[in-house]
């Protein structure tokens, strides 16, 4: 298990793909983040590992990155595409999607070394994830949300019940009960694998530009969405311990955060990671009570995007100027 204020703020808030994380009960055993250097240039904005060894990063400008030795190097593999890649997901080492702006969405079965373009309508997509190898779902603007069971051949259009809204994050806690959150605050929830959609009242008022970026389930009643707001500076983390019938937000350690991430390892143990809006450097804010209490970790770094827990004791984020960060 797998673990932009007027137009140019518009976009940087809605190129924040979601990922389906494994959660643990064993404690994160991770000391320390510290910086992996590369020689390429550009925003990373998310990532994922299929296994410990193997991990891919997409970008802008087309810019993937593979790593074939647990993070402690990274090589550009071959894109097919000068288009932003934002959203990614890897059922295993070999076969994977990656999506992004200008209707992309790439498929590889041979783990990087060539890709195919799938054809999905017009759109850019924000949102990838798969089941296993047939079954998997596509995301973007305007409240786009498709549906494949033949690994991306053919694509049925659903109704996520909201056509103002980017879709940001898919993400399914099994294969009958799933969330999707985006622009404005929007969260949508199904018990039907993906058929029909209905719209979750989290109670917070979203105002301005402001988006729920990423979310993780621990299980079918306890979850968490983050996101934040590039005008009111405003930072969001709500729980939800009733399947999303209620929602609460969070004190975060910081109110100018725009929080992209979220990953819990067990009930107790989280991380929420995104970057101050203002300023442009990466925050990862951590709880060990289940989200009562967030503090942040010491890092020094550009403003973070993508961020997975590989296992309890090996984690990595990624970010503006090519930013990786590898926790261990």
């Amino acid at each position: 298990m797998k673990l932009k204020f007027i137009i140019i703020l518009i976009f940087p808030l809605t190129y924040y793909g979601c990922k389906k994380k494994c959660t643990e009960v064993n404690p994160s055993t991770i000391k320390t983040w510290t910086s992996v250097a590369t020689p390429y240039s550009g925003i990373l904005y998310r990532l994922d590992f299929p296994n410990p060894n193997t991990g891919y990063i997409v970008g802008s400008g087309g810019l993937i990155l593979k790593t074939s030795n647990g993070g402690t190097s990274f090589n550009q593999i071959p894109s097919g595409t000068t288009q932003d890649l934002c959203a990614i997901d890897f059922i295993n080492a070999n076969i994977g999607y990656v999506g992004g702006n200008g209707n992309i969405l790439n498929k590889t079965t041979d783990g990087g070394l060539t890709w195919t373009n799938l054809s999905i309508g017009t759109t850019s997509i924000r949102g990838i994830y798969f089941f296993d190898a047939n079954t998997g779902f596509i995301s973007g603007a305007a409240g786009f949300l498709k549906k494949t069971t033949d690994g991306g051949t053919t694509w049925n259009t659903l109704n996520s019940g909201t056509t103002v809204s980017d879709i940001n994050c898919i993400y399914f806690v099994n294969s009958s009960i799933g969330y999707i959150s985006g622009l404005y605050g929007y969260i949508a929830k199904t018990i039907d694998g993906g058929v029909t959609w209905t719209q979750l009242n989290t109670g917070i008022k979203f105002v301005g530009i402001s988006a729920l970026h990423n979310l993780h389930f621990t299980n079918q009643n306890i979850g968490f969405a983050v996101g934040g707001n590039t005008i009111s500076s405003d930072s969001y983390i709500l729980k939800t311990t009733n399947g999303g019938i209620n929602w609460t937000r969070q004190t975060t350690p910081t109110n100018n955060v725009s929080y992209t991430s979220v990953q819990f390892i067990n009930n107790n143990e989280g991380y929420a990671v995104g970057g101050n809006v203002p300023n442009n450097t990466g925050t990862i804010s951590k709880t060990i009570d289940g989200g009562t209490t967030w503090t942040n970790v010491p890092i020094t770094s550009s403003r973070l995007y993508g961020f997975q827990l590989i296992n309890s004791g090996l984690g990595f984020a990624v970010g503006l100027n090519t930013t990786i960060l590898k926790g261990n």
